[in-house]
């Protein structure tokens, strides 16, 4: 049995899952990583039906269907927050300067699939912090980000909601993502969280993908100009 893992997919061919404990290995494969999708390419036999019954894939492609497989291994990629984020922030028309201050806690992100912080420095907490780090004025930056219609504040928090919430989608307990967030209580940081999103981190977390938090985030940075023509272009729909 041979797997070829991408960066989010495991690409598993096996001809005969009934040889050398492969349906085995296939479970192993899948406890020790419950967050990667496994797809499974073998021949159309009998055996490997049945054998396919008792392992839990994200998918099954024959040899027989290979022309298949560039479209499916697409359908299967996550979503990419952190990527998302920052091309919304880079796409937007707010001044250069608060796209990099906007940019630099995207930056720390990691998601539930990359989640090692070591090195990294840690998401701002607050929009003094954020200051601090860009060696500017919280009231400068806070202007700027006023006069061009983005709420700072909740932005900072939005990001760093979202770590919490990736570290958890990850396997952390609250505790932890308190601990490394820089938290002192794991409430603190779920009142945090559910400030900034309405909810507990674990409702969020158990409610499946983490798509409309992060397009919740990116739709804070937006000019007036912006959100103004997207008023006038639903409008003119109706």
């Amino acid at each position: 049995m041979e797997a070829a893992r991408s960066v989010e997919v495991a690409l598993v061919e096996v001809a005969h899952l009934d040889r050398r404990g492969a349906t085995e290995r296939l479970r192993e494969l899948a406890e020790r990583c419950p967050n990667l999708p496994i797809v499974v390419v073998t021949e159309e036999r009998p055996t490997n039906l049945k054998h396919l019954r008792h392992i839990v894939v994200a998918e099954v492609l024959f040899l027989s269907e290979l022309d298949r497989l560039p479209g499916m291994l697409r359908s299967l990629e996550p979503f990419q927050g952190r990527e998302y984020l920052a091309k919304r922030i880079r796409d937007s028309g707010v001044h250069l300067r608060l796209k990099q201050a906007l940019l630099h806690p995207v930056h720390q992100l990691r998601t539930s699939l990359r989640l090692d912080l070591s090195g990294r420095e840690p998401i701002p907490r607050s929009v003094r912090e954020l200051a601090r780090r860009q060696r500017v004025s919280p009231s400068w930056l806070s202007t700027l980000a006023s006069r061009e219609g983005v709420p700072l504040r909740a932005f900072v928090s939005g990001v760093l909601a979202l770590q919490a919430l990736e570290l958890m989608a990850g396997g952390k307990e609250l505790a932890n993502a308190a601990t490394l967030l820089g938290y002192k209580s794991p409430g603190a940081l779920s009142n945090r969280v559910q400030r900034t999103f309405g909810k507990r981190p674990r409702q969020l977390v158990e409610g499946g993908s983490l798509r409309s938090l992060y397009e919740e985030v990116a739709a804070l940075v937006q000019t007036e100009e912006e959100r103004s023509g997207q008023g006038e272009e639903i409008g003119g729909r109706g």
